[in-house]
């Protein structure tokens, strides 16, 4: 039940995102790998190196520099918990930019 959460929030996250790629300076591979997971919505590791068509290493260093951005989440599966899926993570708005 759990993992239908997750991956349900990640859904309705991805649905509400509203991120330009371009106020970010990033490597090509992780430009690949957001639109991947945008397009997705929710991924696992392979399904992102398979769409992408990007090598292990290469979606391994763009979902490292994404986190690090802040722009995905990185949600473990409760069934199996050596299993991680990615979904774009939505930015938390203050109340003074709504102005």
């Amino acid at each position: 039940m759990g993992n239908i959460r997750m991956v349900f929030l990640c859904v309705m996250i991805s649905h509400m995102l509203e991120i330009q790629l371009n106020d970010y300076e990033m490597p090509t591979s992780a430009r690949l790998v957001f639109m991947v997971l945008k397009r997705l919505r929710i991924a696992d590791f392979r399904t992102i190196e398979m769409e992408s068509g990007l090598s292990k290493r290469s979606v391994l260093y763009a979902v490292k520099r994404l986190r690090e951005m802040g722009l995905i989440d990185i949600q473990v599966c409760l069934n199996d918990t050596r299993k991680r899926f990615y979904c774009i993570r939505i930015k938390e708005r203050n109340p003074s930019e709504t102005a």
